[in-house]
């Protein structure tokens, strides 16, 4: 089976969506499959750049996709294209090979979101966007191909598919994680890491939250700068990591410049993040919009109890019964303040009521099941 892939983020320049891609490249290959790469970032196979900015940056990259993909009909079984925003209609419906779409967000999801809980300046951007989107998802509805499908990775992403125009069957096949139960092996080295990147020595007794992603809008690390000063003044022995780069990097170091209970190291190598997921007591993402996050699904594989903001994903991957955490409010976290201490000071997840740890190498969210659907739509 032979397969090519057009992802505009791929591992080594890339957020939590590229690396979940890299996944599926890796473990489908291990089963067999033959997959190039065709991404705008990185170094895989092509390189393609866009001059727009933010999304609509990425069109001239899926009109190349789709062109390249055109061109070399022969040479593939499939074609599997991931998030795409495509303006020429036309030449995606005339590919030849079977096609799927994986949508891992939407940006009628991103619209919604920020209409909600703001930056308020990006909503008619979004709402443009939005707009391109579903003239896609409506086109795509009213095509007769039964070889040309649509996945989502979440429930709420499928809804926003239908939301905006989606008539098909939409798969859902969830984002997938790696069993790291192997972090919580040596907790002292791990509680050195930790305390290495807060610059201070932490005890046993203090507690640790850990944050991991992109400081941009979307994650609100302010907000989660500003909670946990709040908690650290509520309780000295409360602490935060946050890991990750972006656009509001400077605002937020600038934020908790006054605040060594803080620190924003920025990107750090795959063993310190390792061991902040076995050296961390909680895992906190504030975020007002996510698919199916993948840091998330990791704080869950290495048993970290969860604060979370309720919005459709993070309500999901709960229920499901991964992991095990508090939900505060989307609109406003800091109303729920006083939750979170009480929550936080728990300290270890065994004192959770009704936690129990999943087998992960039997559920539905291992790589190895996930590129099992993939393979079944694709093949």
């Amino acid at each position: 089976m032979k397969i090519l892939l057009c992802t505009p983020e791929y591992p080594p320049h890339s957020s939590g969506i590229g690396n979940v891609v890299a996944s599926i490249v890796d473990n489908m290959r291990s089963l067999g499959a033959q997959i190039e790469v065709l991404t705008q970032r990185g170094e895989v196979n092509h390189r393609f750049l866009g001059g727009l900015p933010g999304a609509l940056g990425l069109i001239p990259f899926w009109q190349s996709a789709i062109l390249y993909s055109k061109r070399n009909f022969g040479r593939f079984d499939a074609v599997w294209f991931h998030s795409p925003l495509v303006v020429d209609l036309g030449s995606l419906l005339e590919v030849g090979n079977r096609v799927l779409l994986t949508f891992h967000t939407t940006y009628l999801g991103y619209f919604e979101a920020y209409s909600n809980c703001g930056p308020f300046h990006l909503v008619p951007y979004y709402r443009f966007v939005a707009y391109l989107e579903g003239r896609l998802l409506k086109a795509i509805s009213k095509e007769k191909r039964l070889d040309f499908r649509v996945s989502a990775v979440s429930h709420s992403v499928a809804r926003e598919l239908v939301r905006n125009g989606f008539s098909r069957h939409v798969y859902e096949i969830p984002n997938g994680m790696n069993t790291m139960k192997e972090f919580n092996t040596n907790r002292r080295e791990s509680r050195l890491i930790v305390s290495r990147l807060l610059r201070t020595d932490v005890g046993e007794d203090d507690i640790v939250a850990l944050s991991v992603g992109r400081i941009d809008h979307q994650k609100r690390p302010l907000l989660v700068a500003k909670m946990f000063k709040k908690l650290n003044t509520l309780d000295p022995r409360v602490k935060l990591i946050m890991l990750g780069e972006g656009p509001l990097s400077a605002r937020l170091r600038k934020e908790i410049a006054d605040c060594r209970a803080i620190s924003a190291p920025g990107y750090v190598s795959e063993r310190l993040l390792n061991g902040c997921l076995g050296g961390a007591n909680v895992f906190v993402s504030l975020s007002s919009y996510e698919g199916l996050p993948l840091s998330v699904l990791e704080a869950c594989a290495s048993e970290l109890p969860l604060v979370l903001s309720d919005i459709g994903p993070h309500r999901q991957i709960l229920d499901a019964g991964i992991g095990k955490g508090l939900l505060v409010d989307a609109l406003c976290p800091m109303l729920d303040v006083d939750k979170v201490l009480g929550f936080i000071q728990k300290t270890r997840i065994a004192d959770i009521p009704g936690f129990k740890v999943a087998d992960y190498s039997k559920a539905d969210f291992s790589w190895s099941s996930i590129c099992e659907k993939y393979g079944q739509l694709l093949f």
